[in-house]
Formats: C-alpha cells, sequence, structure tokens
C-alpha cells in the first residue's frame, strides 16, 4: 500500500464493564480487530465493532495522485528517503503499482459488498 504519514494511533477500546470479572478471567473484548500491520508501523488498519475502520495508508490514489503527493510534499520525503526521494517514490510506483491497484480495488470492492449486506 501506499504510505505517507508521520502519525500513528492506537487502537479504539471499548468502555470497561462496570462490573468486571476478577482474575484469571480473560480481559473484557476491546471492541477492535487489527487487519493490517507492517514492520515500521503496527497500525495499519482496523475494525473497530461491526462498522468503522481506520486506515493508516492510502487505498485511493492513482499514479497521478502518487506523483502529485511527492510533489507537493518534496521536503517530507527527502527528509524519509534522501535526496533522491522522488526517484525512489516513482520507481516504487512503477515496479508495484499494478498490485496496489488490484489489492486497493478489491478493499473497495469488499466495502461495498458489507455496507450491501447490512
Amino acid at each position: 500500500m501506499f504510505h505517507w504519514h508521520f502519525d500513528t494511533f492506537d487502537l479504539p477500546k471499548l468502555p470497561p464493564p462496570p462490573n468486571p470479572p476478577p482474575p484469571p478471567a480473560p480481559p473484557p473484548p476491546t471492541g477492535s480487530v487489527l487487519l493490517a500491520s507492517t514492520r515500521t508501523c503496527r497500525n495499519q488498519a482496523f475494525r473497530f465493532k461491526n462498522r468503522l475502520f481506520g486506515f493508516q495508508f492510502h487505498i485511493e490514489l492513482d499514479r497521478q495522485g502518487i506523483k502529485t503527493l511527492t510533489e507537493g510534499n518534496r521536503q517530507q520525503a527527502i527528509q524519509v528517503l534522501g535526496p533522491d526521494a522522488e526517484r525512489i517514490i516513482q520507481e516504487g510506483t512503477e515496479r508495484s503499482y499494478n498490485r496496489y491497484e488490484t489489492v486497493s480495488n478489491q478493499i473497495l470492492r469488499n466495502f461495498v459488498q458489507f455496507f450491501e449486506a447490512l
């Protein structure tokens, strides 16, 4: 997926029950399910309860969108990837774009099916 963030987040949690069972009972459910993770950022995608989803990566960008984002944030890219940042991103885009597009479109199709089933 295409990442462009310096931020991260903790998974949301349901409030604790008013009278939790004593140990060794398992902890109450949090309401969150981690859906995607990477070595550099643990919380990449999650579902909270049944209808709220969060993503820490972009599924919506086409090639031009990636180029525009890179050009508009050149200094951030250089800060992370060095002086060849634009070339590195462009080469990575060309190498990975077909797979990125396929997976992104599948995520969007899955969302449509999920919400149609509700």
